[in-house]
This record gives C-alpha cells, sequence and structure tokens, in this order.
C-alpha cells in the first residue's frame, strides 16, 4: 500500500506513473529487476544517476522553460526536502535536483505534480524537453508567438506510445524568428517561424523546418526538409519523422543512434521518401493544438501609452553598473511599453531561498510567466519601466543582476 499521497490536482495519467514508480523501485530494491531494465525505466521517469552510491538526479520537466512563480517555490520547497537546497538550471530548460534518495522520487514526483509540474520524459530514449526561445510571446522579431504549438507538441508526444522506446534521445527546439535564439540548427528537428500569403492573399502560419542536427563528438548542422510548412502540418510531420527514426534508427552501436547519423546514411532525400510513406498512415494528417489561457495571457495583447524608451531610461541613468544592465539584460517586449529583464545565473545554480525571493519579486513586478533560457538563466516579462529601477536593486541584492547577459561573461 502506497504512502503517497495525491491531490486532485494530479491527473489519473500522472498518478498511474508515480505509482509505477513507486512499485518498480520497491521490485528492484528486492533484487528481482535487472539493473539495466530499470535503469531504462527510470529515465524515462525523470530520475538519473549520480556518480555518488545511493542517490539521484531529478530533472524537471519544464516545456520551453516556462514556469510560474507559484511552481519555482514549489520546486525550491522540494529541493530543500528531497536534496541539496539548489536548483539547477540546464540548456534544455529544465531543472535539476540532485542528491535525491531513490526511494524518495516518487513522493518528490507527487509534490511536482500537484503543482502541474512532470518528470515524465525528461531523460532516456524519449521526447526530450521541447525547447522554445524564452522570448517567445514578446520577441519584437517574431511573425507570431510560437508558444502554443511549442506547448502543442510538448502534450502531443507526452506519454506517446510512438516515442517510448526509441533508440536514443529525440530533441525539438522552436525558435520565435529567423534570428534562430533557440538553436534549430543543432536539433533533430528545428523550427522557424515564418508567415506567408495564400492564393486568397491571406496570411498563413508556418515553419521552416530542419531536421537532422546534432551536436557530441561528430556535430551535424540540420538540413532543410521544408522551406515553409503550415502549422497545421507541423505536428504530424514531426510524428512521421519520429516513425521513422524509430523503424530504422540504429539501436545497438550507442554513439551511432542519433538521427542525425540515419539521415547521413541514406540521404535526405531518401529519408524524405520514407517520412513521406509515414504520413499517409498516421491518424492526425493535421493538427493544431489549442490556444493556451495562462493566467497572464491578457497581457500578450496589452501596450502602454506614452512609455519610456530604453535610450531614455540609459541617457537618465546616473550608475554605471545599472547602465551596463540596462543595455545588456533588458530589452523592450514586443507590446510597446512593456520590458523584459534577462537573468544572469552563474552556472545555472540558485539557492532555494533565492528562488523563493525571486519569486516574490515576480508576483509584484512581473507577469506570472517565468522563462528558464537555454544559456541557463532566466527571463522575467511585463515589468513595467519605472519598476525596473527597483527589479534591478531587489536582484543586485540576490546576486542576480550582473550585466552581460548571454554575452562571453555569461557562462554556461
Amino acid at each position: 500500500m502506497s504512502n503517497i499521497q495525491f491531490t486532485s490536482n494530479i491527473s489519473e495519467a500522472a498518478r498511474r506513473d508515480i505509482l509505477e514508480l513507486e512499485s518498480k523501485i520497491s521490485v528492484f530494491s528486492d533484487g528481482n529487476v535487472p539493473e539495466e531494465a530499470f535503469r531504462k525505466f527510470r529515465l524515462a521517469r525523470g530520475v538519473y544517476g549520480q556518480r555518488q552510491a545511493g542517490v539521484q538526479m531529478i530533472r524537471i520537466k519544464l516545456p520551453y522553460g516556462r514556469i510560474t512563480a507559484d511552481q519555482l517555490v514549489r520546486i525550491a520547497d522540494c529541493s530543500d526536502k528531497y536534496a541539496t537546497g539548489n536548483l539547477h538550471a540546464t540548456t534544455r530548460q529544465d531543472i535539476q535536483l540532485h542528491f535525491v534518495k531513490l526511494a524518495d522520487s516518487p513522493a518528490l514526483w507527487a509534490d511536482l505534480e500537484d503543482a502541474q509540474i512532470t518528470l515524465r520524459e525528461a531523460c532516456g530514449n524519449t521526447v526530450r524537453n521541447v525547447t522554445g526561445s524564452a522570448r517567445a510571446g514578446i520577441d519584437p522579431l517574431e511573425p507570431f508567438d510560437i508558444t502554443p504549438i511549442t506547448h502543442g507538441i510538448f502534450e502531443y508526444f507526452l506519454r506517446n506510445p510512438i516515442c517510448q522506446d526509441m533508440g536514443r534521445k529525440f530533441k525539438i527546439a522552436v525558435s520565435s524568428s529567423e534570428k534562430d535564439s533557440a538553436y534549430a540548427f543543432m536539433h533533430d528537428v528545428g523550427l522557424i517561424p515564418l508567415v506567408r500569403l495564400n492564393e486568397q492573399g491571406e496570411e498563413v502560419k508556418g515553419f521552416r523546418v530542419l531536421i537532422g542536427g546534432g551536436l557530441g563528438a561528430q556535430p551535424l548542422l540540420a538540413k532543410p526538409a521544408h522551406e515553409f510548412l503550415e502549422e497545421k502540418f507541423v505536428i504530424p510531420f514531426i510524428e512521421a519523422v519520429i516513425r521513422v527514426f524509430d523503424r530504422y534508427g540504429e539501436r545497438v552501436r550507442r554513439h551511432k543512434a542519433r538521427m542525425k547519423f540515419l539521415l547521413a546514411d541514406i540521404g535526405l532525400e531518401e529519408f524524405l521518401k520514407r517520412v513521406n510513406e509515414e504520413w499517409t498512415s498516421i491518424k492526425n494528417k493535421e493538427y493544431l493544438p489549442e490556444g493556451l489561457d495562462f493566467a497572464s495571457s491578457d497581457l500578450y495583447t496589452s501596450t502602454r501609452e506614452g512609455g519610456v524608451t530604453k535610450e531614455e531610461l540609459i541617457a537618465a541613468s546616473t550608475d554605471d553598473t545599472y547602465t551596463k544592465w540596462l543595455q545588456t539584460n533588458v530589452f523592450e517586449q514586443k507590446q510597446k511599453g512593456w520590458y523584459a529583464v534577462q537573468l544572469r545565473v552563474l552556472l545555472g545554480d540558485m539557492h532555494s531561498s533565492t528562488a523563493r525571493k525571486l519569486a516574490d519579486i515576480v508576483r509584484q513586478y512581473a507577469a506570472d510567466d517565468i522563462r528558464v533560457t537555454v544559456n541557463q538563466g532566466y527571463l522575467l516579462r511585463f515589468v513595467k519601466a519605472e519598476d525596473l529601477a527597483t527589479v534591478y536593486q531587489q536582484l543586485n541584492d540576490l546576486g542576480l543582476a550582473e550585466p552581460g547577459f548571454d554575452t562571453t561573461a555569461d557562462i554556461t
């Protein structure tokens, strides 16, 4: 009988996952499951091994890095309760907790799911956390907000039977503009948003689609699969790509098992031929995710008339460090009069007490929509110009106002 307390916030699917993890841990601890079989299972539940015996790293999956103030506090609470009090932001916009006892991982997961946070498929040979530009929705350069489709990709492939036991991990990134701040060219599938006119002269949302990129010992740039693919076809296309990778990809030689090697072996033309063959047999030929209704959604269509420009803020500053911070860590959003603030976090590590104080700053001065960035920082959005000096001072007190965000000084 499980001692885990489930609240009404936790879905039935998540409850089954957590109870299954608890059961598997018990069986493994009794010596009734081979270590390799258990390793594959726990990895797909966000439980990663450490060099130190008896403890695990827990990878918390945050789609495109989005997190609310309350969720940040919940992760801080879990770090204090089960880990070391440290929150480690990653280059895939996850947060990791270290030195967690294996037996504690189901209860930790339940505490996170109560705040609508998952561990599912954060590690292992699965579709990993889908990354997206931290500026999505506020980027002055974006043709449209890529947040809905990025969230749709996350939901579509979470627990999807087609990607539970692939030969290797699969990574997807969605950039907010052609500047490619999410590094689409370095992923198995990368998306860059575009708008085209149809025959009726109407604007149609779509993406430039790139496939087969990756880093590692043999880095390869992704190749263009579509110069423009309508938004409604993007998720079905990704499903077809995953099916081809799962069917034909290497499963014996781990160092050759990423999709980039399959693409290199058979060529882009043959790969896309197989993708099109798979596409004809999948259930969803078109798929558009539903719109999102975040707590701060109304802000995304707002502007503030008569706001102060960034140039005026810089000109009025008499503090050199504050001026530098304005220049490198602050930008005006596409919603005129609103500003975004970018936080440098050394090596992505933040203490739980700092995280709670950061959440308080967000509640008072920003939208309840924090984004973990791909360079292990954080981005706050919808800050008023008149609040920037106060936000700077409070962040500075926390050691989070170092200028030079995303420069060579910002080490990841």
